[in-house]
């Protein structure tokens, strides 16, 4: 038996996806808002050669304010977009947590960067503690997104309405596979950060297909239950109350002389 308030369910459903759905692109214009402006501020930096990491590093020219106004608040709206998105998979406990662990792992590579930033120039192996850490962090933050992707990608498989977060998740986690070792490797070393832009557009783009996608699945489902919940949910309170009796079979003996 559905409530009668399963409508009321329904649009509030439907409100925190939307909710998602804007966090997804706010935190996608303020992350490339964030690598453009930061970029272009600081002098001699270069958006091809060095990673974004840099712009908030130890002794950046402006390291505090990328931190703390750019790569803490896109985590903050990354992990509040896939918290409001998550509830359109209620179909499917993996792909919910897959949704999550994308979200959770990007969050954390954005808060931790603005938590730990790096030493000068960002290497990949000795420096602080801070430096550690922020390799870890990141280290963690694409590994979760590529292992997340995969999972929504494979919870997806041949429901269509979702093609094309399926198709988006399949692209994100092999950009991240592949070009994790690519820019480790010396050889690359100075389009490493041409590479890790990309990869991120490419997370980023991710996020806003997902929440494109859902509103729209989640909007087409609240508006066919406000077509069927109505005269399902009357249908069953004039049962309980006795105004429309339950059918009951016709006793043997009367279906015999029929």
């Amino acid at each position: 038996m559905e409530p009668v308030h399963t409508g009321h369910h329904m649009y509030m459903r439907a409100s925190a996806v939307r909710a998602g759905w804007a966090c997804a692109v706010v935190a996608a214009l303020w992350s490339v808002g964030l690598t453009s402006i930061g970029g272009a501020h600081w002098s001699g930096y270069s958006q091809v050669h060095q990673w974004v990491s840099e712009l908030g590093e130890r002794g950046a020219p402006d390291g505090a304010a990328v931190n703390w106004l750019g790569f803490f608040p896109a985590g903050v709206l990354v992990a509040a977009a896939v918290m409001l998105l998550a509830r359109a998979f209620r179909f499917s406990t993996l792909a919910t947590v897959g949704v999550l662990v994308v979200g959770f792992a990007e969050a954390v590579g954005y808060i931790g960067s603005a938590a730990a930033p790096c030493d000068l120039g960002c290497p990949a192996t000795g420096g602080s503690l801070t430096q550690a850490v922020h390799n870890a962090v990141s280290v963690m933050n694409y590994a979760g997104v590529a292992v997340g992707a995969v999972c929504v990608a494979a919870a997806l498989r041949g429901r269509r309405p979702w093609r094309p977060v399926r198709a988006a998740s399949l692209v994100t986690a092999i950009v991240v596979t592949l070009s994790g070792p690519v820019m480790l490797v010396p050889a690359f070393a100075d389009g490493r950060g041409l590479v890790q832009r990309v990869v991120e557009v490419v997370i980023l783009t991710w996020f806003v297909v997902l929440g494109a996608v859902a509103e729209r699945v989640v909007a087409y489902e609240t508006a066919s239950s406000r077509l069927t919940a109505p005269s399902t949910a009357l249908r069953e309170a004039a049962r309980i109350d006795g105004s429309m009796p339950r059918p009951q079979r016709m006793p043997s003996s009367l279906r015999a002389s029929t």
